[in-house]
């Protein structure tokens, strides 16, 4: 059964006799009525026209659903190549306690592999003046 809204465009508060009116009609189910101006009814098309017609300040309108955008990001395609300034690193054999200056000379030490395959990178820390 379709779904209507019902809301009152008359001056002041909505008159008792006219809430009663729609809320006890035996073809009419109120689902909402959170609100004294307007109510979310469910009834045939018809019997809501049959209502307005003694409910002059009273407007319907057939519920309407919206799709909400998906708001988790997707991928739009595959990446792009890497271009000149990108780099590509490749893995390096374990060496256990092997010293390795990276590109900015920060020292880094690099321990072995633990098991999983996983590197793991030491910072020494060195005073200012010993760097």
């Amino acid at each position: 059964m379709p779904h209507f809204i019902l809301r009152y465009r008359g001056t002041g508060e909505t008159p008792d006799g006219e809430m009663r009116l729609i809320e006890d009609d035996p073809e009419t189910t109120v689902l909402d009525s959170s609100s004294k101006r307007m109510l979310l009814v469910e009834a045939e098309e018809e019997r809501i026209g049959q209502l307005l017609e003694s409910l002059p300040d009273w407007v319907a309108s057939p519920e309407r659903t919206v799709a909400l955008p998906d708001p988790r990001p997707r991928v739009l395609g595959p990446p792009s190549p890497p271009t000149s300034a990108t780099r590509t690193v490749e893995p390096q054999a374990a060496s256990t306690g092997s010293k390795s200056v990276g590109p900015a000379g920060n020292g880094a030490v690099k321990a072995g592999r633990p098991a999983g395959g996983a590197s793991t990178t030491i910072r020494s820390r060195q005073s200012p003046a010993k760097r």
